[in-house]
């Protein structure tokens, strides 16, 4: 009998992340990252983000994986205006390299932005 096994990601690496979805009344979000997965539960990620206004950012990224390919991850850190930027989502691992995210986002400045993005994570090989 064969055993299918998951992908299983590389435990770290320098990472390329787009993310697209929703925001209030159903406008366009988007994000961009590249990061740096340190080991298999933690990341550094900067980046811009679109969520009614562009945004800079820079956050930490904790990790639990599974042994099934998935993840569930929480992120932490602040825009250029330090205004605070965070995220919690579930990921999926199809490659050692290759992934997906389901993410919400949420940034406060004088107001408080949220957004629900889908993403493609792709692990540049090496290391």
């Amino acid at each position: 009998s064969s055993t299918a096994f998951a992908a299983l990601p590389k435990s770290s690496g320098l990472y390329l992340e787009g993310n697209v979805g929703t925001q209030k009344n159903w406008k366009l979000a988007a994000t961009g990252n590249v990061g740096y997965k340190i080991n298999n539960n933690f990341a550094i990620e900067g980046g811009i983000a679109s969520i009614s206004k562009t945004y800079l950012d820079v956050a930490l990224k904790g990790i639990m994986p599974f042994n099934s390919g998935f993840n569930i991850f929480a992120k932490i850190g602040a825009t250029q205006t330090v205004d605070l930027y965070g995220g919690v989502g579930v990921g999926y691992s199809f490659t050692p390299n290759v992934s997906t995210s389901l993410q919400g986002i949420v940034i406060t400045d004088s107001t408080t932005r949220y957004a629900a993005t889908l993403g493609l994570t792709y692990l540049l090989p090496g290391d």
